[in-house]
């Protein structure tokens, strides 16, 4: 998450995004990249009807982390 929070910082004056919509889309990346790590290293295998309904889960949730708690670490670290 630190390396997205320094992309974000690098492109905030380009990219006009919250930063809360910004860190829901980090689910969007993680979760795809999860899924071809797991099928590389054949893992465990995925089952789609019980996965699809958590993703809208996990964008809530990266979106509500990421717009109080990030944005408060980054005010309080003084790069917001």
């Amino acid at each position: 998450m630190g390396l997205w929070n320094m992309l974000y910082l690098a492109l905030r004056s380009r990219l006009h995004l919250s930063l809360g919509l910004y860190g829901a889309v980090l689910p969007l990346v993680l979760i795809p990249g999860g899924v071809v790590l797991a099928r590389l290293f054949d893992v465990f295998g995925i089952q789609t009807q019980y996965a699809l309904p958590i993703i809208p889960i996990g964008v809530g949730l990266y979106y509500l982390a990421w717009k109080f708690l990030v944005g408060f670490l980054n005010k309080e670290i003084g790069i917001a």
